[in-house]
């Protein structure tokens, strides 16, 4: 039951310090009085008010520094801290106040300071031994919270330099990350809490990351930043059961579907959602269907590889190559036939006994070419050194010389490795040169003992002559 008011309090009707003190000194008055009859204590009260030498009394003479508020809970510290009164919270930060005390609606010193943009209060605060900061208000909003509400950058990074966790919760439903990035005009906070290492695949309430809602609200800038940092490109979203791809498809965010695509997105899992409609889309934003992962496989390889036959159709319809072959060198027909899908199988092997245009074949086989190592600097090269062994073969047949062993210049040496060396697999022979009436010793046919050079041998059907 509430006391009722008292209106001939001592402390409350004293005008001066002094005063005050000689009620205290006179016993007349307790420095914890319930004086208006509220459960606001006077220490509490002196302190709302920014009363710092009232307050210094009443310590002086033992109130207690955390006796709170009975409506709230809030204590002196608290109270100072909320009337933005700087020089009495030194006072009780000095007689030990308690940093971490929290009103009932779960707010603490720090909090309230974050929430009014105090940066001097906060400074004290942060600086003061024992301040906690993970605590939380009642709602299951942190300290960076209440910056992000803020829109104060300046907060967020003095919160962050003082070891605020930046993968703490917004609330109890969501993280702060991708809150951020839905909040208009925090650009600069998402920047902050992705610096400091933010978990970029952390889900909100909704199961979507920053990415989904920098995809859905078109900030490819963004978009880039957690592709680099490594967002899931790929994840689906278990609320609408779709994907960042199909997201830029229904928007046309043309660039960020291309930025999607170079950080492994998939094409094919439009179809895992059961949109295989918006696959058509995709390929429409997308004409390079041929662009390859770090498998080497393309958008039709990957769908093969998954089984989604509605997705292999769409690619095929809009142009993509059946015989395009991966990194461990199947074609999509083979893919799918090591993976047991043969619906699929069966689609690609009539697709691909299709007669093909002059222009399409052409493109294949100077793919395949290419792929092999035939290409235009090579040939030319091929035919300089050809015509170069055949001056020798002249000039050397006037001098009574012969060329044994393979004549070939290297055409069919398939240079499949990006730093030159040959491909495995590749026949590499020596052409050697022999003069008139010289002899040559083969191992295990020959009966002479010990000739001079040593024997020959054969291997694999080549002649291996002995160093000289």
């Amino acid at each position: 039951m509430t006391e009722p008011r008292r209106s001939d309090c001592a402390i409350c009707m004293a005008e001066d310090v002094e005063q005050i003190r000689k009620c205290l000194e006179t016993g007349s008055e307790t420095p914890d009085c319930d004086c208006d009859g509220q459960g606001e204590p006077p220490l509490l009260k002196a302190s709302r008010l920014g009363r710092v030498s009232v307050s210094q009394v009443l310590l002086e003479f033992g109130a207690q520094i955390d006796a709170p508020c009975r409506e709230d809970s809030s204590t002196a510290l608290i109270a100072a801290v909320a009337g933005g009164h700087l020089e009495l919270a030194q006072l009780l930060i000095q007689r030990g106040a308690d940093l971490n005390r929290q009103r009932k609606d779960g707010k603490f010193a720090l909090m309230l300071a974050v929430e009014a943009k105090s940066f001097e209060l906060m400074k004290l605060l942060l600086q003061t031994k024992g301040v906690k900061m993970g605590l939380t208000d009642i709602r299951g909003k942190s300290l960076l919270s209440y910056a992000i509400d803020a829109n104060c950058l300046k907060t967020a990074q003095l919160l962050i330099e003082h070891g605020a966790d930046v993968n703490g919760p917004y609330d109890r439903a969501r993280p702060l990350l991708p809150v951020s990035m839905y909040m208009d005009g925090r650009e600069e906070i998402f920047h902050a809490l992705l610096n400091a290492g933010a978990d970029v695949n952390a889900m909100d309430n909704n199961g979507r990351t920053a990415l989904e809602v920098a995809v859905i609200k078109g900030n490819r800038e963004a978009v880039k930043e957690l592709l680099q940092a490594g967002s899931d490109a790929n994840r689906i979203d278990s609320l609408m059961d779709t994907t960042c791809l199909i997201e830029v498809a229904v928007r046309g965010f043309k660039d960020i579907f291309h930025d999607l695509l170079t950080h492994g997105a998939r094409i094919d899992l439009a179809n895992a959602t059961g949109a295989p409609e918006l696959l058509k889309e995709l390929t429409l934003l997308d004409k390079d269907l041929e662009r390859m992962d770090y498998s080497g496989d393309t958008a039709l390889s990957n769908a093969v590889k998954n089984g989604h036959f509605h997705a292999v159709k769409v690619l095929v319809e809009a142009g993509a190559k059946i015989g395009h072959v991966n990194k461990d060198g199947l074609s999509c027909v083979q893919i799918a036939d090591r993976n047991g899908h043969t619906e699929i199988k069966t689609y690609l092997m009539e697709k691909a006994a299709e007669p093909l245009e002059p222009k399409e074949l052409s493109e294949q086989l100077s793919e395949a070419m290419e792929r092999a190592g035939f290409t235009s600097e090579r040939a030319r090269l091929q035919i300089g050194l050809a015509l170069v062994l055949e001056e020798m073969a002249r000039e050397m047949w006037l001098d009574q010389r012969h060329m044994c062993g393979s004549y070939a210049e290297g055409w069919a040496n398939n240079i499949r490795q990006v730093n030159g060396t040959v491909g495995k697999g590749s026949d590499v022979d020596w052409t050697l040169l022999a003069s008139d009436g010289q002899k040559f010793h083969f191992e295990g046919m020959c009966k002479c003992a010990d000739p001079a050079g040593g024997y020959c041998r054969l291997e694999e059907g080549h002649v291996v002559v002995p160093d000289a």
